[in-house]
């Protein structure tokens, strides 16, 4: 079997790869590299464990931020505008709260005048209506409802009857 060029230049780079004994070594964190392999487990776990404290201390005070605004009184008929501006800005619990002091209150949404007597209106006609019967085949007779094929079938089977 012949092999294509492709696979060919990437068989010969993986094999490249893998004559080459290029050692990497990580750079030293303190300003001298030692042999000690106490030292060595210390300088590599050091960096992780700054950023794992970091991230533990931003996801705390982001969780702190999110329940001071929401737990506010201010946020009380705001809560989506709360959520919006704790999600999309950069703004202090503080200024949040200081913000959705100005905005107004959203209303709760109440029916309009004549409403409930327009949807019970609608209701009672259902109601009295009740279930209308069509049958399984939609009110449609049975050429309508399987486009003729009963009647192919009863010419078929009339001729298979005759012989």
């Amino acid at each position: 079997m012949a092999t294509s060029s492709r696979l060919a230049a990437h068989r010969e780079a993986a094999r490249a790869a893998a004559d080459s004994s290029t050692e990497i070594t990580p750079p030293a964190v303190t300003g001298e590299a030692s042999s000690d392999p106490e030292n060595e487990e210390q300088v590599m776990t050091e960096p992780t464990t700054t950023a794992a404290v970091d991230i533990a201390a931003a996801t705390a005070a982001a969780n702190t931020r999110w329940a001071t605004v929401l737990g506010a009184e201010q946020a009380v008929g705001r809560e989506a505008t709360a959520r919006a501006l704790l999600s999309k800005t950069d703004m202090s619990a503080e200024d949040i709260i200081a913000t959705l002091n100005d905005i107004p209150v959203a209303a709760a949404a109440a029916p309009a005048e004549g409403d409930g007597e327009g949807v019970a209106a609608v209701l009672a006609a259902i109601a009295a209506a009740g279930n209308v019967d069509l049958g399984t085949d939609g009110g449609k007779t049975t050429a309508e409802a399987n486009h003729g094929w009963s009647e192919i079938h009863a010419d078929i089977d009339a001729r298979h009857a005759r012989r």
